[in-house]
C-alpha cells in the first residue's frame, strides 16, 4: 500500500477572507481598528496589513493595500485660509517695507 496518494491539502493558514470583509465592515462603522481587529479575532498588526499594504523586504515582494484608499469625507464649511497679504495685527506687514507707527488707538 502507497501513502500519500489521497487529496493534498494546501499548506500555511487559510484565506481570512470573511474576517477581512467583516473587520473593514466595522472600521467603516467607525469602529476603531484595534477594537475591530479585536472584535473579528485577528491580530492588530494584521489589520494594519490589510489597510496599509506591506513594503518589500528581503526575499518579500511588496503587497499593497487591500482596497482602494478613499479620500475622507469633510463634514462642515471649509475652514478659512489665511490671507498672505496681511496680518492681523495692526502695524506688522508680510509683504515687507517699514512697519507702520503704532498709536495708542490701536494698542
Amino acid at each position: 500500500m502507497e501513502k500519500g496518494l489521497g487529496r493534498r491539502r494546501s499548506q500555511g493558514s487559510r484565506p481570512l477572507i470573511q474576517e477581512r470583509e467583516a473587520y473593514f465592515r466595522l472600521v467603516d462603522q467607525g469602529m476603531g481598528c484595534a477594537e475591530a481587529a479585536r472584535a473579528v479575532d485577528i491580530s492588530v498588526r494584521t489589520g494594519e496589513r490589510w489597510r496599509n499594504g506591506r513594503g518589500a523586504s528581503g526575499r518579500f515582494k511588496a503587497v499593497p493595500p487591500h482596497r482602494e484608499a478613499v479620500a475622507p469625507v469633510r463634514v462642515g464649511p471649509p475652514a478659512a485660509t489665511p490671507s498672505r497679504s496681511g496680518s492681523s495685527r495692526p502695524g506688522i506687514s508680510i509683504e515687507g517695507g517699514a512697519p507702520t507707527k503704532r498709536t495708542a488707538q490701536h494698542r
